[in-house]
């Protein structure tokens, strides 16, 4: 279980169910970028992302969010609709990992 999760035993219908798996209690608590730094491959060696992203946020929603979040985006670029290279120094213009939500696997019996 990784850290910052707290496990959730599902199968409350006992050992004849097939929905024996977990869910993770707290996952507001960790961003997807700690989960990407968490993804490791078979070795334990970070993986270089392959997968899909995130939108990046357009000019419109920075400034939205500096007006009602008293965040600090810069609020030039529509990184939206740009092919504009990520930098650390402007958080807007980082891609985010995008993580396929777990989807339930119970049977419907149980």
């Amino acid at each position: 279980m990784p850290v910052g999760f707290q496990g959730v035993a599902k199968d409350y219908a006992g050992a004849g169910s097939t929905g024996g798996c977990d869910y993770l209690s707290n996952p507001a608590t960790v961003s997807q970028y700690e989960l990407f730094r968490r993804t490791l491959d078979p070795n334990g060696n970070p993986v270089a992302w392959k997968g899909c992203v995130e939108t990046r946020m357009s000019a419109q929603e920075q400034t939205w969010l500096n007006n009602n979040w008293g965040a600090s985006y810069a609020a030039a670029t529509d990184y939206d609709a740009s092919d504009t290279p990520p930098t650390t120094s402007d958080p807007a213009s980082l891609f985010v990992p995008y993580f396929w939500p777990d989807e339930p696997d119970y049977s419907p019996y149980t």
